[in-house]
């Protein structure tokens, strides 16, 4: 865009230009300064008591549809393991193993080095495939605990579960949590009520609603407290053992009452989304850091199209418009403060559009890498958009970016 100098344009004292070096350290250092706070609250923790994990999504060559579902089906199970909270990632096993440089099957090492990238001292990881028999996928799930062997169970399961709110593949996927954990099995409690809408409620934890006075839970083995609330309703309290990997029905006749503002589960507050918010404020600053940068390139055009036009009238001796022998030319002097305004400006575009062009790059990764613009819409159940997983790798002769787009 901009053209190339002349030795008589861009002649210019040592003290007026500027080094790319310290610039790129100046960008730097604001884009870390940016980012900072949006990693400092995403590294928060829910609950100091829970034992925090990461699930990676499940890795598969030949059954991307059933390893998404058994992904979500086995984050879900995680959120609601007592002593277990769930730490959100969109990154995929294939795409840690890339850029760690990982063996084709994951050893001791690269596991390793993947907990090391994700500063975690435990993670979920696991393979699909189709077998042994047609019209079924197996599924190799693995917990690595850092300092520990890894837990791994192998079960193979039909190729028709692919919605992770399908109730089988959620037994599925609680065999595989609890199995690699240790945690004791689920139960499902089958709820039904004389009431259409209202909260059941576990051991006095909202645990669901009543869907046309239906409702099915998944809660641990043993002992618990069942209670139905719904408004103009007196509560109804049951107790019963559940057993692991059964079907538990439960009958709940309501009798009207006083309204129990406690019926209805309160939502979780949503936490706020730092990382979004600092993603869009960069790339505003970047694209208005742009814009500017390219006014300023072509103001450098137009000084440089009005130096052109005075150098006709400057005698050819004068060489060097800004010497002490040029100033009694009225000519050469404005050429000469044109000059300089043309090194200003082409300073200004060259430094504010690179700069622009840094922020607003870091502002989308930001944005394409918010892990709370992903999962959720998944783990209902419902078909999640595009996603795009970034993430950075470094060598010993460079580094780079390994991307992997879902759609």
């Amino acid at each position: 865009m901009l053209l190339p100098r002349r030795a008589s344009l861009f002649t210019a004292p040592v003290s007026r230009r500027l080094r790319f070096s310290q610039l790129t350290a100046a960008i730097l250092t604001l884009v870390a300064g940016v980012a900072a706070p949006t990693k400092s609250a995403h590294a928060e923790l829910p609950s100091s008591r829970a034992t925090p994990v990461y699930v990676l999504d499940v890795d598969s060559d030949d059954a991307e549809d059933q390893a998404e579902a058994l992904s979500s089906a086995l984050r879900s199970r995680v959120r609601t393991a007592t002593g277990y909270s769930l730490l959100e990632t969109n990154q995929a096993l294939s795409t840690l193993m890339v850029a760690l440089k990982c063996p084709p099957k994951p050893d001791a090492p690269c596991l390793q080095r993947i907990g090391d990238q994700l500063r975690a001292d435990r993670f979920i990881w696991g393979t699909l495939s189709k077998g042994p028999s047609p019209h079924m996928v197996t599924g190799d799930v693995h917990l690595w605990t850092r300092g520990k062997p890894d837990a791994t169970l192998r079960e193979s399961y039909t190729d028709n579960l692919k919605d992770p709110s399908d109730d089988s593949l959620k037994k599925v996927a609680s065999r595989f949590f609890e199995k690699v954990t240790g945690t004791p099995a689920n139960g499902t409690v089958v709820v039904q009520s004389t009431v259409e809408r209202g909260g059941v409620f576990v051991d006095g934890v909202a645990r669901g609603q009543l869907e046309r006075g239906q409702a099915r839970l998944d809660v641990p083995s043993g002992a618990h407290t069942i209670e139905v609330r719904a408004p103009g309703f007196t509560t109804s309290t049951q107790t019963l053992n559940v057993a692991a990997n059964v079907d538990t029905p439960l009958s709940f006749a309501l009798s009207p009452g006083s309204t129990d503002d406690r019926s209805a589960p309160h939502e979780p507050t949503k936490p706020f989304p730092v990382r979004r918010v600092v993603g869009w404020s960069t790339v505003g600053v970047g694209v208005v850091a742009i814009g500017i940068g390219a006014i300023e390139g072509f103001r450098f055009l137009g000084l440089k199209s009005d130096l052109d036009d005075y150098r006709q009238t400057i005698p050819k001796n004068l060489t060097d418009i800004c010497s002490e022998d040029a100033q009694s030319n009225a000519t050469a002097v404005l050429a000469c403060r044109k000059a300089s305004d043309a090194r200003d400006a082409r300073t200004l575009g060259f430094v504010l559009g690179g700069a622009g062009v840094a922020v607003a790059a870091v502002g989308v990764v930001l944005l394409l890498t918010d892990p709370g613009s992903s999962d959720p819409a998944k783990d209902r159940g419902v078909a999640a958009g595009p996603k795009l997983n970034v993430l950075p790798s470094f060598g010993s002769t460079g580094g780079g970016l390994d991307l992997r787009g879902t759609f």
